[in-house]
């Protein structure tokens, strides 16, 4: 006996080591791409850092040989009633009687799966409130037990409303609790105060205000499952007194004074409301700006906006002497003129500025009375040969003037004007720079015109530049601008070229001695040569006439050529074949509907039956172009928001043809959230809106995220609630797309409640430069930052920096000072400066580069250098080389918060610092980030030497400042005949014209850099076995697993999920698997972008062009006949090219210049055979195919052990293979390849209706709804059960079971006959 108990012992212990094997391999990385690995992978990705553990062979238990057969006589369960919360999980425990019964087997099943279901046999799981029968019933004998289930809604959320959030002392409000979900058990609801000396409330939700102050009143739900809501009131005193200062002023007529006013007490509404008892005397603004309007008295009177009524006022007195208007400026109609001596006079005209002065009045004076004399009305009249300066001066300040130089004489008029060249020949869209010479060289005026007698073949700009428009002759006319009327002429030819030859039909069946007529043009249909030649490439089986006559001769096929007769290298083809036709009979598309976002693109698969039709080309058409347009070669591009259908057409005259719908869904663009930045007191409550653009988006959610939830909370409904002291950056995320969001910076703390400026009115002159100061109220307040602006309507212009007010032209201007804190719509004060004097001139800043500005950044943390001396290194990457300085105690903005390094923007860039050295300030600094510089206006030209650099020079014939790289890109901002001025790396200088290369449009602009999300920490994953899911939305799809002990970067952190990045992806985590403060990850350097330079067209005779790897080495795509290209660099055998997303070498002869450029999608992938390939799976098992080259794309299909596929691209990890006539990838290395298409391996011959028998190693076998095991378990086979065979697969068979049809792993199976 106990050797028989010793023996049982064994087997269970084996079954159960047995039955845990899967399991412990679930854990497992996904390290190969067959098909069993695959399914534990997929299994273990149903949670997140956990796998699942349940293997294909079953888990039921296994009795083992028995000498006797105990029956059973009973079974009890552990709880025969239950009660639970929906969600919740609660395990029982079932006794089978008596202790040695035989088989204890067991199942469980539920009355009412939608209330409560089964996990397993012995869990129960919690869906819906109600109650549900859980029946255990044995295997032996079906005796029974029962479990009442009774399920609870618990309270998810309450939300909470006031009608009145703002009471005075004294006052009343009424709260009131929306308790969620609708169908919770139990609704009651707690309500407490957490200031109750600042207002109380009772069980109903009804509030007393008692003192000044804030409060939050909280609801807590009944059932003490930890639901609450909050609602912050704000209990404010009665007014009850106002200030105003000053209570009396004198004003003259337009002159203004500012009115400082505040109600009593310091905690009652500070809402002030203005207004005068005749507006026509004095008016006031909101803000207590009072204006003199006429003589007469009027008082001003500031009322508390509380209701409370009390009030104080100001009387203003305007006196009649108006304000007096300088004048700023003079301008005169002519700055030289010539006139001969008692025969001519000219009138200048004087313009004062500005159009308001108070005296207008002016006085004219010559230099030299014997050579001109000037009227009191500006009429000059010429006395003797000479020169003299007439000068206009303003009567009121004689500094004030304007001049005008005179030449008395005969005039010495142009003799002769000649440009170069004379004839011109030019295509379409050339250019070409004319050369003008006017004689004499002391001509008073040697400016010309230039003029077009035909714009639609070519136009001229005034500075003699042609540009060749279209086909035909024009005549440039070139005419001195003085009245000596010389002109001069250039005959411009343009000729437009031929830039492509089409044929139709491109393809077509003759049958012997017949004829077929092509149609052949050029392109464009104005092109100059219109002449086009035949070619047959095999006349035995048909010839061509020059007029495209094609007659058949022998059966066979031949390609009929037409080719350009001005470039034989522009041709198009028509393929014949000779004989009988086959026609399409079948279209075939790789779907029938797709969904897409507008903007995207999507190839459209094709296959045509049968496989030797003649004419397998097709034609796509689109049922609604403006939602979906499709390309000839079948590539979809989402326009708008709609429906479209896109219909697929044989061209062979079969009239087969089939179609796919396209629904378009509009993608939000773009995030705005208001408001932008403000403060808040402790307990606050704000509610931001995501304004998301475009407002037709189909998604519109986003999900809130705050950078410190100790500083300030979000809800997901925009609602931030001020927790302690601090700032924190909050963040609204589209839900559809990570990559697009808006953050906003808040603070919590004390706000800025009143800005104050003294002096709030000054008189200066030009030149004089005084000094405002801002004092903000309370003097507590968080933020005292203050932005500065001035505006002024009369042309009054200042310098204005920090406060300090340098006056530059006279007038008036109004300077204000707005709190940065946002708060309140932003507290402000305002000074008014009226100057006087000569206008000052402003520095022209330097012409600087055309490049894309840095963005400045939408968010982020005022801080400040806190090194014990010196200055602080800006690196351009996290260790990385100096690029800036910081100085000591400078200020600048932290983008990205991490343990050791920090991401900053100071001066206008990007970089990183040192955190250790870096202190946080309350404050925004007032001086704003230089702007990136603007570009200088001009034309871009290319370097064009013979060989080697070019020079560019400080002055003409100079000495040389910079070289200009051969082929270099750089900007002429003045052309001349000999030397060009020019812009280029930020400098600009003077270079030979001979060396010029005008290229016309504007410089290469580089892709801007896109501002980095915030980092606030970082982490490192903690899983108990395997890697986390990192997922693009919180519950989104999987897109990529972070291996066990990786660094991620945290944007945000939540208490169940958290924003991270990862190997340059960006998604959500789970909290629980992060531990947080780990060193940065070490950067790795990102190779600098290789630039295209120009675009080309491949032209080969047939077929493709071979994309490779270098010259002459391993081919790594196939680019289609005529499709556009990138070009790096061009060289006579070799050109670098970039075709969709791959870099690689092709041959130049085949490539023709072009102006057109390539689409901005990813060209399809090549579709030429390159070899087969047989599977060869380790372990005997299929090979999964995917739709993406990486096992984060979906499964398509499953390739059985010794399938054959073809192979279209060749990778080192992964190839694109067709099988079945779908295209997708497979893992390389489970390919064995071959340039003959190998044998496949037969499958079994199994007659329908073959037995076969279960044979796990543990207890049952699963039976499954679908080929793979995260289809649904639709039942269990017993070991050494027999079930029929219906369909045989070499991973999977379709069998039948006690009426029970499903799929088995066919490895547990053997067959019987």
């Amino acid at each position: 006996m106990k050797q028989l108990k010793l023996s049982r012992l064994f087997s269970l212990l084996l079954a159960l080591t047995l039955a845990l094997t899967p399991c412990l391999a679930g854990l497992a990385e996904e390290g190969n791409e067959s098909q069993n690995s695959m399914d534990i992978v997929l299994r273990s990705g149903t949670e997140d850092g956990a796998g699942e553990g349940t293997g294909e062979g079953g888990s039921g238990a296994d009795g083992g040989d028995q000498p006797t057969n105990v029956p059973v006589t009973g079974v009890t369960v552990s709880e025969n009633a239950v009660t639970m919360w929906v969600g919740e999980d609660k395990s029982f425990g079932v006794t089978v009687s008596p202790e040695g019964a035989t088989n204890k087997n067991w199942t469980s099943s539920t009355s009412n799966a939608s209330i409560a279901s089964l996990s397993g046999k012995s869990t129960i799981h919690a869906v819906a409130p109600g109650t549900a029968i859980i029946t255990v019933t044995t295997e032996d004998g079906k005796k029974t037990a029962t479990i009442t289930v009774t399920v609870t809604q618990q309270v998810g959320e309450i939300r909470l409303s006031a009608d009145k959030t703002t009471l005075k002392v004294g006052g009343t409000a009424k709260v009131t609790a929306n308790v969620l979900p609708e169908n919770a058990s139990n609704k009651g609801v707690t309500f407490t105060s957490s200031h109750s000396t600042v207002a109380t409330v009772d069980a109903n939700g009804n509030v007393q205000a008692a003192s000044a102050g804030t409060t939050t009143i909280t609801a807590t739900a009944a059932d003490e499952k930890g639901a609450y809501g909050t609602i912050t009131i704000k209990v404010e005193d009665m007014a009850t007194g106002v200030t105003l200062s000053p209570t009396s002023k004198e004003l003259k007529v337009n002159e203004t004074a500012q009115l400082a006013a505040s109600v009593l007490p310091a905690t009652a509404n500070q809402g002030i409301k203005f207004t005068s008892s005749d507006e026509t005397v004095a008016t006031v603004s909101e803000t207590g700006l009072v204006t003199a309007r006429k003589e007469g008295t009027a008082v001003i009177t500031a009322t508390a906006a509380d209701g409370s009524g009390k009030s104080a006022s100001c009387t203003i007195k305007v006196g009649a002497t108006a304000v007096d208007v300088p004048v700023t400026g003079i301008t005169l109609n002519h700055k030289k003129i010539t006139i001969e001596v008692l025969k001519n006079t000219e009138q200048l005209e004087a313009t004062v500025e500005p159009a308001n002065a108070t005296n207008k009045d002016v006085v004219f004076s010559s230099s030299n009375t014997n050579v001109a004399v000037v009227s009191n009305t500006g009429l000059v009249t010429a006395i003797n040969n000479g020169t003299a300066t007439i000068t206009v001066t303003s009567k009121e300040n004689p500094s004030i003037m304007a001049k005008c130089l005179v030449k008395v004489g005969a005039p010495v008029l142009v003799t002769d004007v000649t440009v170069q060249p004379t004839e011109l020949n030019l295509k379409t869209d050339g250019t070409y720079q004319l050369s003008v010479s006017v004689l004499p060289s002391n001509a008073d005026e040697r400016g010309v015109t230039f003029e077009s007698s035909n714009t639609a073949v070519a136009t001229v700009s005034a500075s003699g530049l042609i540009t060749a428009k279209g086909p035909g002759s024009a005549t440039i006319t070139v005419t001195a601008k003085d009245s000596s009327g010389k002109k001069a002429t250039c005959t411009v030819t343009v000729t437009q070229p031929v830039k492509g030859v089409t044929v139709s039909p491109s393809s077509v069946v003759i049958q012997k001695d017949n004829v077929q007529k092509l149609t052949a043009s050029v392109v464009p249909e104005n092109a100059t040569n219109k002449k086009l030649i035949y070619k047959s490439s095999n006349e035995t089986v048909a010839v061509v006439s020059n007029d495209g006559i094609i007659t058949a001769r022998s059966e066979g096929w031949a390609t009929i050529t037409v080719c350009s007769e001005e470039n034989q290298a522009i041709y198009g083809t028509c393929t014949v074949k000779v004989g009988l036709p086959v026609y399409v009979t079948k279209i075939t598309l790789d779907t029938t509907n797709v969904t897409m976002w507008a903007g995207a693109t999507r190839q459209l698969g094709v296959s045509i039956e049968p496989a030797n039709a003649d004419i397998k080309t097709v034609t796509y058409g689109s049922s609604n172009p403006d939602v979906a347009t499709v390309s000839s070669n079948g590539l979809i591009t989402a326009k708008k928001k709609g429906t479209a259908t896109i219909t697929v057409t044989a061209t062979d005259g079969s009239g087969k043809s089939a179609s796919c719908a396209v629904i378009v869904k509009q993608p939000v663009t773009g995030i705005q959230i208001t408001p932008n930045g403000f403060t808040l007191v402790k307990g606050d409550v704000k509610d931001l809106k995501a304004n998301v653009s475009p407002a037709d988006a189909d998604n519109p959610d986003v999900i809130w995220t705050s950078s410190n939830t100790n500083i300030a909370a979000v809800s997901s409904k925009g609602q931030v609630t001020a927790v302690n002291e601090g700032s924190c950056v909050i963040t609204a995320t589209c839900k559809d797309n990570a990559s697009i969001s808006a953050s906003c910076t808040i603070v919590v703390g004390t706000p800025v409640a009143s800005v104050a400026l003294a002096p709030n009115r000054a008189s200066m002159n030009t030149g004089e430069t005084i000094l405002i100061t801002a004092s903000v109220l309370p003097t507590n307040a968080s933020n005292k930052g203050i932005i500065w602006s001035w505006e002024s309507k009369d042309g009054a212009s200042i310098i204005l920096t920090n406060g300090a007010v340098k006056a530059m032209k006279a007038g008036t201007v109004t300077v204000t000072a707005k709190a940065a804190d946002n708060n309140n719509n932003g507290a402000q004060a305002t000074c008014i400066i009226t100057i006087s004097g000569d206008p000052i001139a402003t520095p022209t800043p330097t012409p600087a580069p055309t490049v894309t500005p840095t963005p400045g950044p939408t968010g982020g943390i005022w801080c400040r250098v806190n090194t014990e001396k010196g200055a602080l290194n800006v690196r351009d990457k996290i260790g990385g080389a100096v690029i800036d300085k910081i100085p000591e105690k400078g200020t600048f903005l932290v983008v990205n918060w991490g343990t050791t390094w920090c991401q900053v923007y100071y001066n206008g860039r990007y970089g990183y610092v040192m955190t250790k050295f870096v202190q946080k300030i309350s404050s925004e600094p007032t001086a704003a980030p230089t702007p990136a510089p603007t570009a200088p206006m001009g034309q871009t030209a290319q370097v064009n030497t013979a060989k080697g650099a070019l020079n560019m020079r400080d002055k003409i014939g100079g000495a040389v400042i910079a070289k200009i790289p051969e082929k270099a890109f750089f900007i002429v901002t003045e052309y001349g005949a000999t030397w060009c001025k020019a812009w280029y790396d930020g400098k600009t200088g003077y270079v030979m014209t001979k060396f010029v290369k005008l290229t016309g449009g504007s410089m290469p602009t580089p892709t801007p850099v896109p501002t980095p999300e915030p980092i606030i920490d970082y982490a490192r994953v903690t899983t108990a076995n395997g890697g986390l899911n990192l997922r693009d939305a919180i519950n989104g799809t999987r897109i990529a697993v972070i291996p066990q002990g990786a660094t991620v970067s945290v944007h945000s952190k939540g208490a169940d999920w958290c924003r991270v990045s990862y190997s340059g992806k960006t998604g959500y985590v789970m909290t629980k698997f992060l531990t947080f403060g780990s060193a940065a990850p070490t950067e790795t350097p990102i190779p600098a972008p290789e630039v295209v330079i120009s675009y080309a067209r491949v032209n080969t005779v047939t077929g493709g062009l071979n994309l490779r790897e270098t010259p002459n080495g391993t081919r790594i795509a196939v680019i289609p006949q005529n499709a556009v290209i990138g070009v790096i660099t061009k060289g006579a055998d070799w050109s670098r090219v970039k075709y969709g997303d791959k870099v690689g070498y092709v041959m130049t002869k085949f490539l023709a210049d072009t102006t057109a450029t390539p689409a901005p999608s990813t060209p399809a992938p090549g579709n030429t055979l390159q070899c087969y390939g047989k599977v060869t799976t380790a372990n005997g098992g299929g090979l999964n195919m995917r739709s993406g080259p990486a096992t984060t794309y979906g499964r398509i299909a499953s390739i059985k052990n010794g399938g054959v596929v073809e192979v279209y691209d060749k990778g080192a990890v992964w190839s694109r293979i067709k099988y079945n006539g779908t295209f997708g990838y497979v893992m390389s290395q489970y390919l064995t390849f071959s340039a003959e298409r190998p044998s496949e391996n037969p499958d079994p011959v199994i007659p329908s209706g073959a037995k076969a028998q279960v044979t796990t190693t543990a207890g049952s076998l699963n039976m499954r709804a679908g080929m793979g095991t995260t289809y649904a378990l639709i039942g269990k086979i017993p070991q050494k059960a027999y079930v029929e065979v219906l369909t045989y697969g070499p991973s999977w068979c379709y069998v039948s079971y006690n009426g029970l049809k499903g799929y088995v792993m066919t490895t547990y199976l053997t067959m019987i006959n």
